[in-house]
């Protein structure tokens, strides 16, 4: 054991095998890490035989030792339109790399190689030119969830799957990508519009719409970027945020843009702007729909919020 602690512990240092994986070895491995781990339902079960179909579908695994020990573990799971629709990501799933399972040997805890393993596969699915990246982590898993946030994933969403209720972390990996956020701030039925200023920088023009803006990087969720912007825009506070079914590419100031949507409900209808705005007003789904420039299908748009005002 000397020898192991005398020696760097990064990926670089230890035998990886990504290649015919011994599914049976591989499961032996995760099983003992979770039999070692204070939560093991933190930690992904697929089957012998999910393995198989995934590793004939595109699926990759990695296995790092050292001295024949196993050290740790990465998967890279192929997406699909199915399992995007369960994370309420509307993508396009060829362009998602899904970030699998990643375990630490027990004796190896402690040594960074989660944020290793993170940064590899980033630098794979950058490889196969994939735009995004996006896991899966137990609300309670602070040290997985530390490692994502700390290698710039952001928090979209919470579900309850098969397994368990599971957050969702999503990751821009093409540098050429600012990631955005919009919500609609409701209270009670009405609906807020801002009136944007004509000194904007790239509309040059005042037009009604509702609070946009980018993540920056202490935004550690995007649920947190989107407090921030509702703040800094109208100096209202959040009570409640729920995530739409709506994810815009564009592109502005000769940047490309993904912009992810939420709804904001508010208890209070007293607004204060900053300078980005000139004027606003509450009013009713219908006003609101016909007054705001919205560049999509507002039919769809009148649905959508709609609903949410019914629940």
């Amino acid at each position: 054991m000397n020898n192991i602690e005398v020696i760097a512990l990064k990926l670089e240092n230890l035998t990886c095998i990504s290649e015919n994986i011994n599914i049976d070895e591989y499961i032996e491995f995760r099983e003992y890490v979770k039999n070692n781990m204070e939560y093991p339902d933190w930690l992904g079960d697929f089957s012998k035989k999910d393995l198989g179909e995934m590793l004939e579908n595109s699926s990759k695994i990695w296995v790092y030792s050292l001295d024949k020990e196993p050290v740790c573990s990465m998967m890279l799971i192929t997406a699909d339109e199915e399992s995007l629709l369960k994370f309420g990501l509307d993508l396009n799933y060829k362009e998602v790399g899904d970030y699998g399972p990643m375990f630490v040997n027990p004796k190896f805890r402690g040594k960074g190689l989660q944020s290793e393993m993170i940064k590899e596969l980033d630098r794979y699915c950058i490889s196969l030119g994939y735009k995004y990246a996006v896991s899966t982590i137990h609300p309670d898993n602070i040290y997985s969830i530390n490692n994502l946030v700390k290698n710039n994933f952001k928090l979209v969403d919470t579900k309850e799957f098969k397994r368990g209720i599971r957050n969702i972390y999503l990751k821009v990996l093409d540098n050429n990508y600012v990631e955005k956020i919009l919500t609609f701030i409701v209270n009670d039925d009405k609906f807020l519009l801002l009136k944007g200023s004509d000194k904007d920088p790239q509309f040059h023009e005042s037009f009604w719409y509702t609070v946009t803006g980018s993540v920056e990087k202490e935004d550690s969720s995007l649920e947190n970027a989107v407090k921030r912007e509702v703040k800094e825009e109208t100096n209202l506070e959040i009570e409640r945020i729920e995530k739409l079914p709506l994810i815009f590419e564009y592109e502005s100031l000769g940047k490309k843009c993904v912009e992810h949507s939420f709804i904001s409900y508010v208890s209070d209808d007293k607004v204060i702007l900053n300078e980005e705005n000139i004027d606003y007003k509450w009013c009713n789904i219908n006003e609101f729909i016909k007054l705001i420039r919205w560049y999509y299908d507002k039919d769809e748009l009148g649905k959508i919020l709609s609903n949410k005002l019914i629940k």
